[in-house]
């Protein structure tokens, strides 16, 4: 797993799964909940899952390795936006500090890839030794540490060449698997599964200086953490740039109207608020977490993340979602108003049960879903007044929510799920 660096997310990998696909996991830090599930591969064959997991310092992608390659995950919507072919089983993975290069073990094989963070492709395979497992980057990005498993062996790899330029011998059969570094990158531990002991490597001479004894067979991997001082997570903002409030992960406050324009990326996060209204058109996206909206949410085409732990003033709308726009979610939100999801190609998800893991939500007015061609999950939500969910030709789950007024499913083609609703009156599909 991996924390991201200002601290608001944690991402974990769940290498098995009893479900059709495999999963990442995002924890709420705040208030250590799950809050998202984050389909990464089908379960397919018996292959495991997701393993090792890397976040880039400023935050913004996380890189998770898989059976045959590696997943990127966009921080800002919680979604794979690329997948990169490797081959082999890739296990252990870093990320340079300056955030331009991925550095990947094979996991069975002999190898390291190098990935470039700006297009996401391979641009290096380095070899190493036998089954290379764990890897760490040194504090100033100039050397690599890859542990090899089966081959008793740690390979230092200068980044500058992307070649090995020492190989530190241990004791026969000592199978090394994790790596963590010193924040002054001064000192390398590696953990030896066959000798149940950790070996410390002095950067400097890159020699083995003592080996302590632990417990049997240790395992894991390890990320070296900057001083803070150092720290190259991101920055929070107290006061929106005058040109652009959607620079950065943004946790001020916001005066007036937020329009979030084609192709920005605007996060409100963690008690940051805009007093007015936003409005989200076509190729934009908008995060909202822990923060506020004075007014109404109105998305048009555009990419929409509400909660955990959000309020909306006023009404919510979700319409006109292209096809392809993935994770469209409503979770753990309050809406003062009426929540309406309407007309869209793309799924959206109001609440849902694992592994989609998405808290409910509470609704001031009605929830209203209507004519959406895509899937669309309603689960476990307080609707303060009707809840009317007609039209919509995608699949459809209308599950455990409970209503005030009346409860209402006509026309849906394909309703999937539709029971343990509570409501004053119920009519239709639903029950």
């Amino acid at each position: 797993m991996a924390v991201s660096p200002d601290g608001a997310k944690v991402f974990v990998a769940n290498q098995r799964s009893n479900a059709a696909s495999f999963w990442v996991v995002v924890i709420d830090a705040t208030t250590n909940e799950v809050i998202k599930g984050i389909e990464v591969s089908p379960r397919d064959g018996g292959l495991f899952g997701p393993f090792g997991v890397a976040v880039t310092p400023d935050g913004t992608k996380v890189y998770v390795t898989e059976q045959l390659g590696v997943r990127v995950i966009d921080t800002a919507t919680d979604s794979v936006i690329a997948i990169i072919g490797l081959g082999g089983s890739p296990s252990g993975v870093a990320v340079t500090p300056d955030g331009s290069k991925v550095y990947v073990a094979d996991g069975v094989g002999l190898t390291v890839s190098v990935i470039a963070t700006a297009t996401n492709t391979l641009t290096a395979t380095i070899e190493v030794g036998l089954r290379p497992y764990g890897v760490a980057v040194t504090p100033d990005g100039s050397k690599v540490y890859v542990a090899n498993g089966a081959g008793s062996t740690v390979s230092v790899i200068a980044t500058a060449a992307n070649e090995v330029v020492k190989t530190i011998s241990l004791p026969p059969f000592s199978l090394p698997r994790g790596v963590a570094m010193t924040p002054d990158g001064g000192k390398v531990y590696v953990v030896n599964s066959g000798k149940n002991n950790v070996a410390v490597i002095d950067t400097a001479t890159n020699e083995v200086l003592t080996t302590i004894p632990v417990g049997k067979m240790p395992d894991g991997f390890g990320l070296f953490i900057a001083p803070k001082s150092k720290a190259r997570g991101v920055t929070m903002q107290s006061a929106p740039p005058a040109s652009d409030p959607c620079s950065g992960p943004f946790d001020g406050t916001i005066n007036g109207d937020l329009t979030v324009s084609a192709g920005r990326h605007c996060r409100i996060i963690n008690g940051g608020q805009v007093t007015g209204n936003v409005t989200v058109a076509a190729g934009g996206n908008f995060v909202l977490s822990g923060a506020a909206v004075g007014g109404s949410v109105t998305v048009d085409g555009g990419g929409v993340t509400l909660g955990p732990a959000a309020t909306v003033g006023g009404d919510v709308l979700i319409s006109n979602l292209p096809a392809g726009l993935t994770d469209n979610s409503v979770c753990g939100t309050t809406v003062q108003g009426t929540l309406q999801v309407d007309g869209n190609a793309a799924p959206v998800q109001i609440g849902s049960s694992a592994p989609l893991v998405c808290a409910g939500n509470k609704i001031g007015g009605d929830l209203i879903v209507a004519g959406n061609s895509a899937k669309t999950l309603l689960f476990d939500n307080q609707v303060k007044a009707a809840l009317r969910a007609d039209n919509n030709t995608g699949p459809l789950d209308v599950v455990g929510n409970t209503v005030g007024a009346t409860l209402q499913c006509q026309n849906n083609t394909m309703l999937i799920m539709g029971g343990n609703n509570k409501a004053t009156q119920k009519t239709g599909q639903c029950n």
